[in-house]
């Protein structure tokens, strides 16, 4: 669980080595996630990239579809 009100201390809670990933996650939530959690900001996904990423854009297809 992260929660820290130091942004410094936040991201030292992520883990620098990869972990494995549940097995019902979907390949596109596993990128997401790995994308979202880079230490790095520069290099780190943005929200604008996640709004483009496939799992939100097949996510939303999903839920627009369903009505």
């Amino acid at each position: 669980e992260f929660r820290d009100f130091n942004i410094l201390a936040l991201t030292g809670e992520v883990p620098d080595s990869e972990k494995p990933y549940p097995s019902f996650l979907s390949r596109s939530v596993e990128d997401a996630i790995k994308k979202l959690l880079i230490k790095d900001p520069a290099k780190r996904m943005t929200l604008a990239e996640l709004k483009e990423h496939i799992w939100f854009c097949e996510d939303i297809y999903q839920m627009k579809n369903k009505k």
